[in-house]
């Protein structure tokens, strides 16, 4: 058996590349005019390799705050109150980088919202705090969970006071104080849960299967199944080509799988998005790869993968047949191999190549020995199957004839 011949190599690029840095936006903690204000980003970003780069890309912050770019503070002392919304860009130290919008709302009075403890210390992943608040001029106030109209977790409130929360609080949960007269939220505070025994949470993941997608040589789509995992999102949609470019899907749960159509084209991404927060979670680009292939009584594999001349039929004195096959666009690690089969679908020989070391188009071709050997006396209906990674491409039928 032999294998080899390329053309010039392609950049080798990775078709599962996922976005290894996440910023999750929402709602940062209420400003007070005239009061000092300080709260890190830190918390916000997941993943990605330290140091972080800063930045406001669109949007502006409150006056009298600024954006420490190396540290993610934000600190300063507002100088009037007001609701901004601002996007956030981080970028890690290899260059990766992710976007979200934030929203700070700064009041006219010195309101107080706090948990404690914060964080909670916990054995499995939820715990209890209490809530403590001091709201001067406000009556008629309530705790409302998630959002600024989440779930009520209490009545009617007074100006100041503390109420405990349940032993059901998670990591990163936002609690809201609401004025029941304008249904507004004056503070919130975001309370963490610190579980030094618990497993991190996965990553969110998106793959493709086929990928890299094998097509016959002349078609340039094809088609492949996108499979996402994204543990506690409930709002997912997948783009295509960029995070804001045409949607896939619709709204999707936080895992499954969804076939694409007959038109991915080579180097094609897809973005799995938080509807929620337009984050992008994850990501895949998709190979397409172009394939031919053809028995042929060569004797090498041509220079620069030319076709060679192809044929079905073989005699039981020729020396040889071989398996023809080139590929556009391999990477770096496939693998290619050759199965044989004798006359009745019964398994001949198989030996795979050496893997791929590094990307670009290249051919192969698999001997098999005719006169002298074993095939000579199994005159009749062969099958050389040929495999990409384990799973089969094509198969060529051919026939060993008696004659001379």
């Amino acid at each position: 058996m032999s294998g080899g011949g390329s053309s010039a190599p392609a950049t080798a690029t990775d078709p599962t590349k996922i976005i290894s840095i996440v910023l999750s936006g929402g709602t940062l903690p209420f400003g007070n005019v005239g009061g000092a204000y300080s709260t890190a980003l830190s918390g916000w970003v997941s993943g990605g390799v330290a140091p972080y780069t800063w930045a406001v890309v669109s949007g502006s912050l409150p006056g009298g705050l600024s954006l420490d770019s190396s540290a993610g503070v934000i600190s300063g002392t507002p100088t009037a109150a007001g609701a901004s919304s601002f996007q956030i860009k981080v970028t890690d130290s290899t260059g990766a980088s992710s976007t979200a919008m934030f929203q700070l709302t700064v009041t006219p009075v010195l309101i107080t919202f706090t948990a404690s403890p914060n964080p909670i210390i916990s054995s499995t992943g939820a715990g209890m705090t209490t809530l403590t608040w001091n709201a001067p001029g406000y009556t008629q106030l309530v705790i409302l969970v998630g959002s600024p109209t989440g779930n009520p977790m209490t009545g009617t409130l007074g100006s100041s006071g503390s109420e405990p929360t349940g032993d059901w609080v998670t990591d990163g949960l936002q609690f809201f104080l609401v004025d029941l007269t304008t249904n507004s939220a004056i503070a919130n505070v975001t309370v963490h849960v610190s579980c030094p025994s618990c497993a991190p949470p996965p990553q969110p993941t998106l793959t493709a299967n086929p990928n890299p997608i094998i097509v016959v040589r002349g078609s340039l789509v094809g088609t492949t199944t996108l499979t996402w995992n994204a543990p506690g999102y409930s709002n997912l949609v997948i783009h295509v080509n960029s995070p804001t470019g045409t949607a896939l899907t619709g709204s999707l749960p936080s895992s499954g799988s969804t076939p694409t159509g007959n038109w991915v084209t080579n180097g094609m991404q897809f973005f799995l998005v938080d509807a929620n927060s337009g984050t992008s979670l994850a990501s895949v680009t998709v190979t397409v790869n172009p394939f031919l292939a053809m028995m042929t009584k060569l004797t090498d594999v041509a220079a620069g993968c030319s076709p060679p001349i192809p044929t079905t039929t073989f005699l039981t004195t020729d020396a040889v047949g071989y398996a023809w096959f080139a590929v556009d666009n391999a990477a770096a690690g496939d693998l290619p191999q050759v199965v044989w089969y004798s006359p009745g679908g019964v398994l001949y020989s198989t030996v795979p190549f050496n893997p791929v070391t590094a990307a670009g188009a290249y051919c192969f071709s698999d001997r098999l020995q005719i006169a002298g050997a074993a095939p000579a006396t199994m005159p009749g209906a062969w099958q050389a199957v040929i495999k990409w990674n384990g799973s089969p491409m094509v198969s060529l039928p051919f026939t060993i004839s008696s004659g001379n």
